[in-house]
């Protein structure tokens, strides 16, 4: 049979990339192409069967295990969406939050204004957190202060149509100093929620190599895991490097009627038909 080769006296020399796919829908769940690393883990029990004097007579093995571990270079949405067992959500309409840093000027304490870096969004009324002032040497100051619908002794007024902000009477601030107003604005963005009552999702993952043999003849090669359950421990780094996303996932049984091979992963190395 001309054309067939075998799985010998070859290596592995690129980790080209890992996708996973919905098992019920079928559909695309997460493609990862910039990897560091991943690492297929296959374990399993021994039980010593002993005789007299301890002689080793034989040997059960039992509960075969596999566990996938990897690295991704780049955070992926879709990965955490894996992990968390809670889609991708995309909007133009989040609220995120900003601390907004706004130098005082001797305009500014003249009329005892100043103008937010975006527009603030709330209740009406309250659109504004908080606002300090910023001390010297960068901590912020403790008030007494609050949002009113005119600006008072204790109490700042926000206009969210001309994103002016009025200090209160007896601010105090002075040029060269710096407050702080705290507040939610709209953006457009795409997040994932880490719910506490929803895990990990169980996925088809294929994992993308290339190899070569000891002729230098190269081949592509997958290892497939059918039934791959995402754990939700995972860390991501910050304020490092970079932020390497790790991710972690457990080979089951597949128990489907339908699909059931008994089968961990499979690898398999061929050569593309065209």
């Amino acid at each position: 049979m001309a054309g067939l080769f075998t799985i010998d006296n070859f290596t592995i020399t690129s980790l080209d990339r890992i996708h996973a796919y919905d098992r019920v829908t079928k559909k695309g769940s997460f493609y990862l192409t910039e990897l560091q690393s991943t690492t297929i883990s296959n374990t399993e029990d021994t039980v010593d069967i002993t005789g007299k004097a301890g002689r080793l007579l034989k040997q059960i093995k039992r509960n075969k295990a596999v566990s996938l571990t990897g690295a991704s270079a780049l955070l992926s949405g879709d990965l955490m969406a894996a992990q968390t067992g809670t889609e991708q959500e995309y909007s133009t309409d989040y609220k995120a939050r900003i601390p907004d840093i706004i130098e005082i000027t001797a305009d500014t304490v003249t009329a005892g204004k100043v103008t937010t870096t975006f527009t603030a969004v709330g209740t009406a009324g309250a659109e504004i957190i908080d606002v300090r002032v910023m001390s010297d040497n960068g901590g912020l100051i403790k008030n007494d202060w609050s949002q009113g619908s005119t600006a008072g002794e204790k109490t700042y007024a926000y206009d969210p149509a001309t994103k002016e902000l009025t200090l209160p009477t007896d601010s105090g601030v002075t040029a060269g100093q710096k407050i702080v107003v705290m507040y939610d604005y709209t953006v457009t963005g795409s997040k994932v929620v880490n719910r506490s009552d929803v895990f990990g999702k169980t996925l088809y993952v294929v994992i993308d190599g290339t190899g070569t043999d000891a002729c230098d003849n190269e081949y592509k090669c997958q290892f497939i895991i059918y039934r791959a359950q995402f754990s939700g421990e995972f860390d991501i780094e910050l304020g490092g490097d970079q932020a390497v996303h790790n991710f972690s996932a457990n080979s089951l049984i597949d128990t489907c009627a339908s699909t059931q091979t008994n089968g961990l992963w499979e690898f398999l190395v061929f050569n593309d038909p065209e």
